[in-house]
This record gives C-alpha cells, structure tokens and sequence, in this order.
C-alpha cells in the first residue's frame, strides 16, 4: 500500500513543479510583453530623434543608466531639444509635454544630469555637454 502512495505523492509532486515553470514562464512573457508595449507608447513628442543617445524601449537602459520615461530623460530631451533654456523654462517644457511631476524633481535632475556632465549650465542656462 505504501508504495502506491509514494508514486502519487511523486506524482502530486511532479505536477506542482511543472505548473509552477508554466507559471514562471507566463510571467516572463508577459512582462517581456509589457516592457515592449510601454516602449511603444512613448507620447510622439518626446519620442527619441536619430541623434538621441537613447534606446527605443525603457526595458534597455542606456550607458549612463538614465531609463526613457524617467524624469532625468524628460529634462535631458527637453534640454537637447531647446538649449539655452532656464531652470524655469525647462520646468515648463517638462510639465507641458504631459509628465506630471514636481518642479523640485525636475530641478534635481538638472543638478544630477549636470554632475554627470551630460548637460552643462551657462550663465543660469542648461545645455547638452
């Protein structure tokens, strides 16, 4: 009798461990899915030019570690886009082009994105280094 329920525990066993792969597996489909969808959906605006350092999809970060659709991006696109611009005035862009965020985020990420000498400031104006 014993040996008939070591083989369905083996079996109870044997099942739970392939459906917890098939679950793992669904699970990273589908978040593979979702990283590749929200690179698609980048507002057309701020969508990278051809010049831009940045890859197409958040999923892949850049070399210096700014993720697309993060607010450091955001500034950097906007400063590349329009140099010469003040704090305030990329404060404005920013938040006109549909990310909602504080001012006093956006002017951390001039200061961050200065000290990685990925942008520079002149005379109070921001510029791409």
């Amino acid at each position: 009798m014993s040996n008939g329920n070591e083989i369905e525990r083996s079996l109870v066993e044997a099942a739970e461990k392939i459906r917890r792969e098939g679950y793992a597996a669904g699970w990273r489909d589908a978040m593979a899915a979702v990283a590749k969808a929200a690179g698609d959906l980048a507002p057309p605006d701020i969508v990278p030019d051809a010049d831009t350092d940045f890859p197409a999809s958040p999923a892949f970060p850049n070399l210096t570690g700014i993720k697309m659709g993060s607010t450091p991006w955001y500034v950097l696109q906007a400063v590349k886009k329009r140099p010469g611009m003040t704090g305030s005035e990329v404060v404005e862009v920013v938040v006109g082009g549909g990310h909602k965020v504080s001012d006093g985020l956006i002017r951390t990420s001039l200061a961050r994105l200065g000290e990685k000498k990925l942008i520079v400031s002149r005379h109070r104006k921001w510029f791409p280094a």
